[in-house]
């Protein structure tokens, strides 16, 4: 019988150990000691022409050529070349340019423009009574009805700020934005009645109160002012305007003396 050849597995090479390096390579590889960066140029000094213990005069301010045409003179400010940027001029004209024309719809109710503009100067003749003054702020919690619009006029008319409150934040937020803004006058929908109490029992701020009873959708809160109808303390009683369809004429204020102009199909400013 023949003999298999058995196959000799081929030997594996070693892998060559790493040269050791001599003692005096070693020695010299330690002692290095990196180079020191290149040291900047020394800058030199700008010439002066200034002699000394002379002081140089300052450049002499040159005045702007001014060229005066005939558009420079006689030409000052006046309402026939110049008006302020204001939003209220444009419910001016509308109420002028078209009168009847309907401006709000809210429900049943229909307002035009020449009633929306009357409606507004309203509210600032009664803001003014007031003492609201140029710069007072006005805080509205009003939902999107006609006391909320006129109030985005009324009140700049009378010269004061909107600050037109978020009806969604509780009374810790709503107290902080009233004593923020210093607010003067609060008007408030009957809807937000609640948080509207706790609201003026946080703020600091004690404004002039009023109650907007909303006829196309009555409401059964209450109003910022409990109980309605009797006399409540300063400063409330003064303003607090609350319109319901108890006995209590309707624009009747809390301390009992009724507002003029006071309408029984709406809310109506003094």
């Amino acid at each position: 019988m023949a003999s298999r050849k058995r196959n000799k597995p081929t030997p594996r090479r070693k892998k060559a150990a790493p040269r050791k390096m001599g003692k005096r390579k070693a020695i010299a590889k330690a002692k290095r000691v990196p180079k020191p960066a290149p040291r900047p140029a020394p800058r030199r000094a700008r010439k002066t022409t200034a002699r000394r213990g002379v002081t140089p005069r300052p450049a002499p301010r040159l005045k702007p050529a001014l060229s005066r045409g005939p558009y420079d003179s006689d030409l000052d400010r006046n309402a026939a070349n110049y008006q302020p940027l204001t939003p209220l001029t444009f419910l001016e004209r509308a109420a002028s340019t078209f009168p009847e024309r309907i401006a709000i719809i809210h429900g049943a109710q229909r307002f035009t423009y020449a009633q929306f503009y009357e409606r507004s100067r309203r509210l600032a003749s009664a803001l003014a009574s007031r003492g609201i003054r140029k710069g007072d702020t006005v805080a509205c919690m009003l939902a999107n009805t006609p006391p909320m619009l006129e109030a985005h006029y009324g009140v700049a008319m009378a010269g004061g700020v909107l600050n037109a409150l978020n009806t969604r934040l509780d009374a810790v937020g709503l107290a902080f934005i009233l004593d923020h803004g210093e607010a003067k006058v609060l008007i408030t929908d009957r809807e937000f009645a609640n948080v509207a109490r706790e609201t003026l029992k946080l703020a600091k701020v004690k404004p002039l109160v009023v109650d907007y009873d909303d006829l196309e959708f009555p409401q059964d809160g209450g109003a910022a002012i409990q109980p309605p109808g009797k006399i409540t303390p300063e400063p409330f009683q003064k303003g607090a305007l609350f319109q319901s369809k108890s006995p209590r004429p309707i624009g009747t204020p809390l301390n009992g003396a009724a507002w003029p102009g006071a309408s029984e199909t709406g809310h109506r400013w003094l």
